[in-house]
């Protein structure tokens, strides 16, 4: 297996999977090292996520990633922001 980039991504994982792995590592362990605004239950707006992953990368496919995640690992809801105005939020479980 080859690694790509030194992280724990792999060529043989598709484009799912490696939004998955990269969403977990965000959520899990990065969020302050990406300067991420994590509230006290966990969730990050997901806009600011997506300002991270790659620009192809849509809502929508990551809703579909989180509903269809075999091991239920990521939250998404909506949510007030700062300035009062609902938006998704999303958070490792």
């Amino acid at each position: 297996m080859e690694k790509n980039n030194n992280r724990k991504y792999y060529k043989k994982d598709s484009p799912d999977v490696m939004i998955s792995k990269k969403l977990s590592y965000l959520l899990r362990h990065g969020a302050e090292k990406a300067k991420l605004s994590m509230d006290t239950a966990g969730y990050v707006p997901l806009e600011e996520i997506m300002e991270l992953l790659d620009k192809n990368v849509t809502v929508e496919k990551i809703e579909s990633i989180v509903n269809n995640n075999d091991k239920k690992r990521f939250e998404i809801c909506t949510k007030l922001d700062k300035n009062n105005i609902n938006c998704k939020h999303i958070r490792a479980v």
